[in-house]
C-alpha cells in the first residue's frame, strides 16, 4: 500500500514541477512559477478520471528515485530560483545515471551478446553493494544531492516503496536516462563552441550553475 502512496506522489510532483516551469515561461518570474504550482496542486486532487497524474503515468510508468531528484531540482529551480544541484553534481548525476542505463536497457531490449545486469537487481547483493559503495563515494567527494538520489533508491527498494520489485527501476526509468544524456550532450556542445563574451556559457538543460558563488 505504501508504494501505491509514494507513486501517486511522485507524479503529483512530477504535475506541479511541469506546469511550475510552463506557467513561469508565459507569466515570468518566480510568480508564475508560483502560480503553475499551485494549478498543477488543485488539478491533482481531482477524481482520478480528471487528475493529470492518471495520464503521466500512462505514459511514463512509475518513476524512479533519479527522476524524483530531477523534478525537485525543477521546481526548487522555478519556485525560488535555487540551484539544487550544482554543475559538478549534475556531471557525476548524469554520467552514472548513463552508465546504468547502458548496464541494464541493451539486454533488456533483446540484446543477447551483453550480461542481463538487470536480472541481478531483482535480489542481487552486489549490486545493492555497488550501490552502496557509491552512495559512500558520492559523500566523500562532497556530492550531496548525488548521494540522495543513489540513497533514496536504496530506501525505495529496501522498503518497498516502489511498485518494482528491481533495483535498477527504483533507481533510474528511461525519462531520467534522457535528461542526463541531454544535460551531456549540451554540455560537451559547450565545451565545443566559442565561449560567448566574458567567457560564460549556458548550464544545459537543468540550468546547473557553477559550484563557485
Amino acid at each position: 500500500m505504501n508504494h501505491l502512496v509514494v507513486s501517486e506522489l511522485s507524479h503529483v510532483l512530477l504535475v506541479v514541477a511541469m506546469l511550475s516551469r510552463i506557467v513561469r515561461r508565459v507569466v515570468g518570474g518566480r510568480r508564475g512559477a508560483w502560480i503553475g504550482f499551485a494549478i498543477g496542486a488543485i488539478l491533482t486532487v481531482l477524481p482520478q478520471e480528471y487528475s493529470p497524474t492518471f495520464y503521466t503515468r500512462g505514459m511514463l510508468g512509475e518513476l524512479s528515485a533519479l527522476s524524483i531528484v530531477f523534478l525537485a531540482h525543477f521546481l526548487v529551480k522555478g519556485t525560488y530560483e535555487y540551484q539544487l544541484i550544482p554543475r559538478r553534481q549534475g556531471f557525476y548525476i548524469s554520467v552514472t545515471g548513463l552508465v546504468a542505463a547502458v548496464l541494464i536497457y541493451p539486454a533488456s531490449l533483446g540484446v543477447n551478446a551483453v550480461p542481463d545486469f538487470y536480472e541481478g537487481g531483482y535480489a542481487g547483493y552486489g549490486v545493492l553493494l555497488s550501490a552502496g559503495v557509491l552512495c559512500g563515494f558520492f559523500l566523500w567527494r562532497r556530492c550531496l544531492i548525488a548521494a540522495v538520489w543513489v540513497g533514496l533508491g536504496l530506501t525505495l527498494y529496501g522498503f518497498r516503496l516502489h511498485p518494482s520489485l528491481n533495483f535498477w527501476d527504483c533507481l533510474v526509468d528511461v525519462s531520467s536516462v534522457m535528461v542526463c544524456a541531454g544535460f551531456l550532450l549540451y554540455a560537451a556542445w559547450c565545451r565545443l563552441r566559442i565561449p560567448s563574451k566574458g567567457g560564460r556559457k549556458e548550464a544545459g538543460p537543468l540550468n546547473l550553475q557553477s559550484d563557485k558563488k
